[in-house]
């Protein structure tokens, strides 16, 4: 007689699991499942006929052994081709596993899975070359209940009734342990698996998780218990996914304090009330999956959107990856950047602007190269630039005309703005009323109208303001082409002295220095956004500056019955002589611009930091000058528009 592939005699045919099969079958021809036991992925739900116990009935039903004529066709060679390494029993309706499993001491996966089996006796662990084991859904009720002579390096014994797993520490490799859905409530006898890394406890009966001190477990899994603290895992140093969903935790700062380095953390279905609660993990510096669905505070409004701004690492959400839109889309939702925020605010005043109807302003000229003139002061808080509008105006009436704003402050030094309360403000912008609008820190809102600037346009004169960065976003976003002179302090020891003197307390001087810092980055980088930078360390000196600019533009001779013509400061009444010797003076200063803004630079005079906008003047007064004959005989010829620069402004 031959003799079969696996050493033994030829045996009739056996029926097993509806497949018949004989000992001429090709081990070949039998589709072969190689066991891959992982942590954390229970297998797939029992059958109830298999795990349900069995009825009494008056027929004796004996128990299902492990025969040879069973492994037939169960075995495959993978590994070195000469030797049988993995053997799939699942799904025979085994009740025990007998010693016809030594036949085959080569074995190195046993999937034993779908079966009946109560306990796996002592001939499982006569294997000695067996690393990976699998016996979920079956009856055990002891887990690993057998002395492994070998290296067991992944065991799964999930979906179970073990309530028992003393005998764990008999299997010093082992590496991955899957003790899911069984009836455990205290696993301290764990705690001598110095190797183990993968640990699955999920959908026991743990209150506590005692036991799991110094493991060096890299994931672990909780969930579905009746855990109400984290305390017991705060020692495992190298944890990287924890996952204790589905409890009663209702605190999780001590987690963050442990300072492990979780990648992977899920908080799914507990009892976290609020945003508030979650906000120390975002010192968990590794995080980028994270869990937080069932919990209630995922009823908050744009929860999806505010947990992706608080923690802008994350690429996997509740389950689902992270888009790049996402997280722009979160960051402009709950902290919009100063661009956006003047767009939209431009947006809103153009859409109710529409809404009021269209009228002709009378600050819009009828010639776009000679805008309507406007000057507008800039610059960190506390700098007195109301004052020097003040001065400006009283000293320079005839030519410049406040162009007063409407505020939400309260503040009693503010008598140059038209102080209202947020439901006017409101109504003002629903009406269309603003052409700029800008807002504090602290939730202040300014807004200039377009009645108060056509008001200073009536009269004839220059509109002059004050207003801080972001109200110059909004306004470059209008039509209208100011003119932008930046106020900033000399040195910043003279400026701390100056908040002092003022009652800023320490984080309104912070958020004063952050101001100058914005301003300086803005026309480093933004070269020409600002026409001109003036520092200084006092009132006085900085208006005397400001006041040769003006005088400069206005014209020294006539400066205190200068009025508004149609054209642009530069175009108020001064000799062609004296504008042509003033263009020349602007060509040179630009030969002089060459260092970036600087907080502690010197009083800035006529330094424009845009050649490109100072050859714009250059050609302006040029041009007026040549025009000036036209002007004398009769006033209602408009200014003549150069088509080209001039040859001096060309070189």
């Amino acid at each position: 007689m031959q003799e079969s592939p696996i050493g033994v005699e030829k045996s009739p045919s056996v029926d097993l699991d509806g497949q018949r099969l004989t000992a001429k079958t090709s081990i070949e021809s039998v589709p072969i499942n190689v066991p891959s036991p992982s942590c954390g992925t229970p297998g797939p739900p029992a059958s109830p006929l298999l795990n349900s116990p069995r009825k009494n009935s008056k027929v004796p039903v004996s128990k299902v052994q492990l025969t040879m004529n069973m492994c037939k066709g169960k075995l495959s060679d993978l590994g070195d081709g000469l030797h049988f390494r993995t053997m799939c029993l699942a799904n025979l309706g085994l009740d025990f596993v007998g010693p016809n499993i030594l036949k085959f001491k080569l074995i190195n996966n046993l999937n034993l899975a779908h079966n009946n089996i109560t306990s796996l006796g002592k001939h499982i662990g006569q294997l000695e070359n067996l690393l990976n084991v699998d016996v979920s859904h079956n009856r055990l009720t002891k887990a690993l209940d057998f002395t492994s002579a070998g290296m067991l390096q992944h065991a799964d014994f999930s979906h179970n009734r073990i309530e028992d797993v003393d005998n764990a520490s008999n299997h010093k490799y082992l590496r991955e342990l899957n003790l899911s859905h069984n009836n455990i409530d205290d696993i301290r006898a764990l705690s001598q698996n110095k190797q183990l890394k993968c640990l699955n406890l999920s959908h026991n009966e743990l209150r506590q998780a005692e036991g799991l001190d110094d493991l060096p477990l890299l994931k672990l899994d909780l969930s579905s218990n009746k855990l109400q603290n984290v305390f017991d895992v705060l020692k495992l140093k190298f944890l990287l996914v924890l996952d204790i969903s589905n409890n009663q935790i209702t605190d999780i700062k001590p987690l963050v304090k442990a300072n492990l380095p979780i990648q992977d953390l899920r908080l799914g279905y507990n009892k976290l009330a609020n945003m508030t609660e979650i906000l120390p993990l975002q010192e968990i510096k590794f995080l980028h999956k994270l869990q937080l669905i069932g919990n209630p505070l995922d009823k908050t409004d744009d929860y999806h959107q505010l947990v992706l701004y608080l923690f802008p690492k994350l690429t996997f959400f509740d389950g689902t990856p992270v888009e790049p839109n996402d997280s722009v889309r979160a960051r402009n939702l709950f902290r919009p950047s100063a661009e956006l925020c003047s767009s939209l605010d431009h947006m809103t005043h153009t859409v109710y602007g529409v809404l009021e109807g269209q009228r002709l302003r009378e600050y819009v000229m009828p010639n776009p190269d000679y805008p309507y003139p406007f000057l507008i002061l800039t610059g960190p808080p506390k700098l007195n630039k109301s004052s020097l509008v003040k001065r400006l105006v009283e000293e320079f009436g005839d030519a410049f005309g406040h162009a007063s704003s409407h505020t939400t402050a309260t503040d009693a030094s503010l008598e140059m703005y038209q102080q209202v309360d947020d439901i006017e403000f409101q109504e003002l912008i629903r009406q269309g009323a603003f052409i700029q609008m800008a807002r504090t820190s602290d939730g202040i809102m300014f807004g200039l109208t377009k009645d108060y600037l056509e008001k200073v346009a009536l009269e004839g004169k220059a509109a002059i303001c004050h207003m801080n960065l972001d109200g110059v976003r909004t306004m470059k976003l209008t039509t209208l082409r100011p003119r932008y002179i930046v106020i900033t302090p000399r040195s910043p020891e003279s400026y701390r002295k100056h908040l002092e003197a003022k009652g800023c307390d320490d984080l309104e001087i912070q958020e004063a220095f952050h101001r100058v810092e914005q301003f300086a980055i803005m026309n480093r980088e933004q070269p020409g956004y600002f026409d001109m930078v003036i520092a200084a360390d006092s009132e006085d000196e900085t208006y005397e500056t400001l006041r040769e600019l003006v005088v400069e533009f206005l014209g020294e001779n006539e400066v205190k019955s200068a009025k508004f013509r149609q054209g642009s400061i530069s175009s108020i009444t001064s000799t062609p002589e004296q504008r042509r010797r003033k263009a020349e003076q602007l060509i040179e200063s630009v030969r002089n611009v060459d260092a970036p803004f600087k907080v502690q630079s010197a009083p800035c005079k006529m330094r424009n930091s845009s050649v490109h906008n100072l050859l714009n003047l250059i050609d302006h007064e040029i041009g007026s000058a040549e025009s000036e004959e036209n002007w004398e005989t009769s006033s209602s010829i408009p200014p003549k528009t150069p088509t080209k620069l001039p040859a001096i402004a060309q070189k």
